[in-house]
């Protein structure tokens, strides 16, 4: 279980970057670190880096965590997220955030997600 949070290189963004098995604790304790960090430094988009994490949340944990996002972030907070291949699991994370008020997108590519991230498109 690994992840990293810090500020991305130009201050327009947070970036968060998860590296092998990710469950559910630590999914949590990477939006608790982001909630922390949102406190102090002013910027309503996050990055998140899935390319080498190893998904091991159930779907019913899935759906406790996506349904709880607005809880945690600011109003208008806007998350990309970037994954290797497209998952099923991750279309249901981005219907039960945004179903909740939080404008989230999941990429396959880098280059598409901060261009979406970073862009004036909702």
């Amino acid at each position: 279980m690994t992840f990293t949070v810090k500020p991305g290189s130009d201050g327009a963004y947070i970036q968060v970057t998860h590296a092998g098995d990710m469950d559910l604790a630590e999914m949590e304790a990477g939006r608790a670190s982001v909630a922390e960090m949102m406190k102090t430094y002013p910027c309503k988009r996050l990055f998140i880096d899935l390319v080498d994490a190893v998904p091991k949340a159930s779907m019913t944990e899935l759906f406790h965590f996506a349904s709880s996002l607005s809880l945690h972030f600011p109003d208008n907070v806007k998350v990309s997220v970037v994954e290797p291949v497209p998952q099923e699991e991750s279309r249901f994370i981005e219907n039960v955030a945004v179903n909740r008020g939080v404008n989230v997108r999941h990429f396959c590519s880098r280059a598409d997600a901060f261009a979406w991230l970073l862009g004036g498109g909702a």
